[in-house]
Order: structure tokens, then sequence, then C-alpha cells
């Protein structure tokens, strides 16, 4: 470390006298340094959303460039969703055909997801962020081009593909940058900016979905424009996101490493990780199952804009309680380790399992609902995203391996992608159409030729479907979290051995090796720490 006066004379300052350096000598010393620490409080880095990681460099920023992944896949996910009624009428689609279409992302999603995971465990997460945003970004911009029903399908399958890798690429970032006690406000915060990015989407998507621009419908410019932005956040995450630390020395050392299968076995006795698989499941199906709500606004009498934003409301509600769900998680785990963050998923998923009865089956299918309307909608976004924020994630983290956060997740995730590709959307649209009378609007006659009778019947068959799609699916998840109350501990526990073992060996062998360099002749302590 430099003197008080060597500091001084490389500044241009007057030497002073002793006993004043040693007054002052603390002061002179990071005079230096002022400037470049005032200049590095204004860098995005240390606003309060980006969390303290201290675990290697470049952490930060690979946080920060996760939460704006996330905002633009949010974005992308809810392009179709958003223009499910414009799809109907342009492109002939019934809400099979809808829910199809939705299915064939799923599919592509639960297909794709180990492989991500797999691939995310073993090379560089900024390879994984530039060609997976990148793959999206084109397959989004092709719907530009789509004049018939058929081609949706193939579209979707690839947009399906490359957005798979958000779930494990979020989980092995996180993971690896931030501390343990503080993941589930980082989880929080990563859906604060997803549920902003489909807010977004949502709001624009439905406002022009319904007009022409300059002889194309105003949905072809959404999914373009959405696939534009991808693409450019492609290419800045490819040429800004550092690899790990670790990824980088295996890199040099030995290229990129690929873990046999045969490693993940020990995962199949662990019963918390069967709990997520069944949480997984049961959860995708009510969130494919609500791509529906905007919708059943509108077939409630509702005008598109008025409809997109009551879904908005609730992703809203759901974004800015998202970094405080994660607090509570975070905090409930300090109160009770074995069984807090479980209860939180609990109590959340009844009360929202309450809201949502009441808002499908008794509020009056009308256009002045629509305050009513609104209120259940902001209610049930508060509690959105409880389980998979302040608990799933989380535990997740903790019941595995390190190096195979990514795979494990990726595991979770594609059984959450099966069942909303088979038990969600296309189940809604089974439902509505063959058990609850849904009339399909053809190409033959608007969604305003339909008398109100019709609207109602229609608005009536909708809610049902998602009712029985949503509700139980939630009661379900109730129950398989009361397994994970017996597991959790076990399982947690046993992780930590795992993972503490290896670095209690190696400060054994540090200390013999110490005890040797010093000339100390204790050989038999030396034999007992490399054993």
């Amino acid at each position: 470390m430099r003197s008080s006066s060597a500091d001084e004379s490389t500044s241009g300052a007057p030497l002073l006298g002793d006993q004043q350096d040693v007054e002052n000598g603390a002061a002179a010393t990071e005079d230096p340094a002022q400037p470049a620490q005032r200049r590095k409080r204004f860098t995005c880095q240390e606003l309060f959303w980006c969390p303290e990681t201290g675990y290697q460099p470049g952490g930060r920023s690979a946080v920060l460039s996760t939460y704006t992944y996330a905002a633009v896949h949010g974005a992308t996910d809810q392009l179709l969703p958003a223009s499910f009624k414009s799809l109907e009428i342009d492109l002939r689609l019934s809400p099979v055909g809808l829910g199809t279409a939705s299915s064939c992302s799923r599919i592509a999603h639960a297909i794709a997801c180990p492989l991500w995971g797999l691939a995310i465990d073993c090379c560089g997460r900024r390879r994984m962020f530039a060609s997976t945003a990148l793959g999206w970004g084109l397959a989004s911009a092709l719907f530009f081009f789509v004049w018939m029903p058929w081609q949706v399908m193939p579209l979707m399958c690839f947009t399906g593909l490359f957005m798979a890798a958000m779930g494990p690429l979020s989980q092995k970032v996180l993971s690896e940058e931030v501390p343990a006690e503080s993941r589930g406000t980082s989880f929080g915060t990563m859906h604060f900016f997803q549920s902003l990015g489909r807010i977004i989407s949502l709001q624009a998507a439905t406002s022009v979905s319904g007009l022409f621009i300059l002889g194309a419908e105003g949905w072809r410019y959404a999914f373009a424009m959405c696939g534009l932005v991808s693409i450019v956040m492609a290419i800045c995450l490819g040429l800004r996101v550092p690899d790990s630390a670790e990824q980088k020395r295996l890199q040099k050392s030995s290229g990129v490493k690929w873990f046999s299968p045969k490693e993940l076995l020990y995962v199949l006795w662990n019963g918390s990780f069967w709990s997520m698989l069944l949480v997984g499941i049961l959860n995708g199906i009510p969130r494919s199952a609500l791509n529906f709500c905007t919708m059943w606004f509108q077939y409630c009498g509702i005008t598109d804009w008025w409809s997109s934003f009551i879904v908005s409301a609730s992703w809203i509600a759901a974004m800015f309680v998202a970094p405080f769900v994660g607090c509570l998680g975070d905090y409930a785990s300090r109160l009770s380790r074995d069984h807090g963050r479980p209860l939180v998923a609990q109590i959340s998923l009844i009360l929202r399992s309450g809201l949502m009865a009441i808002l499908l089956t008794c509020i009056p299918l009308q256009p002045s609902s629509f305050w009513i309307f609104l209120v259940l909608s902001v209610l049930i976004g508060f509690l959105a995203g409880w389980p998979g924020v302040g608990v799933n994630r989380p535990i997740l983290s903790e019941i595995v391996k390190p190096q195979h956060r990514a795979t494990v997740f990726a595991l979770v995730s594609t059984c959450e992608g099966i069942g909303a590709a088979l038990l969600g959307a296309p189940l809604v649209g089974f439902l509505s159409q063959t058990v609850f009378g849904y009339i399909s609007v053809d190409h033959s006659h608007k969604l305003v030729a339909l008398t109100d009778l019709q609207r109602q019947s229609n608005a009536r068959a909708l809610s049902r479907a998602m009712l029985c799609m949503t509700v139980g699916p939630w009661i379900a998840n109730v129950l398989v979290y009361c397994i994970l109350h017996k597991t959790y501990r076990k399982d947690r526990q046993l992780q930590t051995v795992f993972e503490d073992a290896p670095a209690n060996a190696e400060n054994r062998i540090d200390a013999a090796q110490q005890d040797v360099s010093c000339g100390d002749n204790r050989p038999q302590r030396y034999k007992s720490a490399l054993s």
C-alpha cells in the first residue's frame, strides 16, 4: 500500500508536516479515489434493486442482464394471448385452434428445456443469452408474414424452443451470483421485470391488434417490433455478459465439459425434487388456462383496450408485489427454516383460489361489472407468483448441487410445460366448445355480429372452463406442499453436507501443508488431514 506522501506527490498536492499527516492521513489517501467513487454511484449497478453479489467479477452485470432478458422474454410470451381475438377473426382460429397454438409452444418448451439446462450447466452463459434471444426474436418477427392458420403452429414451436432457456438460465445465474439468504428477493425482482414486459406487451398488442396500419393488421407489427427488440438485446448481451470465473477456467483447461446423466441419479432419491415436479405440472395448467382472460373480458362486453387493462392491472399488481414476496419468503425461511416457505405457498394458493372462484362464478357477465372485475383481478395479481418466487426457486437452489442447478430446474420447468401444453389452454378450449356450449366465430361474421345472448353464452362457457383449469390445480398444489413439509429439511441438510465436505477437506489439507512448510514434525496429523 502506498504512503500518504506518495499519494500527495502523485496528485500534485504540497507535502504536509508529519503531525498533520498522522491526523489526516486517511483522508489524504482517499482523496484521489473520491472522483471514481462518485462516478460509480451513478451507474445502474448501484440501484436498489441490484443485489450485492460479492461472488466474482461481473456478477452484477450478469444479474442486470438476467433482469433485462426476463423483461423481453415476458413481452414475447404475452404476444399470442394478447392477440387471441384478432387471430380468431383474421386467421379463422377457433378457441381449440388458439389453444393448440399455445400448446405447440408449450410442447416445444417442455422438450427443449432439459437440453437447455444441460447446455447452460456445461457451456458459458454469454452464448446462451445471445443465441436464445436471437432465436425467439427471429421467430417472432416472422409472424408478420403469417397468412394461413397452419403457419402459426411451426412459428410457435420455434418460439417455445428458444424461450425454454429462460427458466434454467435465470436459475443458474442468480443462484451463482446472489447469496442464499437474498435469493428470494432476487427472484422476486426478476419476476418484477418479467411482469413489466408482459404488461407493456399486453397493452400495446391488444391496442393495435384490431387496427390496420399501411394495409396490414396491427398484431403483425406488434410481433415484428417485439422480435426486433429481442434481436437487438441478443447482440447487446452477447457483447456484454461475462461468463462465470469457473466457466472461464474450465473453457481454458478442457473446453466445454459435459457431465454424465449418471451424476444426476442422486436427485431420484430426493423427495423434495419429486414434490417440485408435481408442483410444476399443476402450476403450468392455470398459467396456460388464464391466457383466455382477455378474450373472456371481451365477451363480457368490455372493449378491447379496457379488457387488456384489467389483465394488465393484475400483472402490475404481481409486478410490484414480486420483490416483497421474495423478501417475505426469505423472512419466513428465517422464522422457520423447514416450514416457512411451503406455508407461504399454501396460504397464497388458498386465497387465490377463493378470489378466482368469485371472479368467474359470482359476478354478472356484463360491462357494468368492470370495476368489480378490476378489483378482483388486482387482488389475484397480488397473490400471483408467491409459490414460484418465494418458494420453489429458492428451495430448488438448496436441494441440488450447484453444478446441476440449471439442469434440475429445467426438468421441473419441463413438467410445468407439459401441464400447460396438455392440460391448460387446450382443455379450456375443448371444455368451452364441447361441454359448456361455446359458439365459434367463423370467417363469415365478426364478433360484433353475435347477439348479446350469444356473447354471454360464450363468456359463461369460457368462465366455467377456466374455473376447472385454475382452481382445481391450485387446491391440488396445496396438498402437494404438505409433502414438502416432511421432505425439505432432510434434503436440504443432506445437500449442505455434500457442499461443505469438499471445502472442509481442502481446509484440512491446507492446514496440514502449512504445518509441513513450517518444519513441524507431525506426520500423523498430515496423514489424517489427507484422509
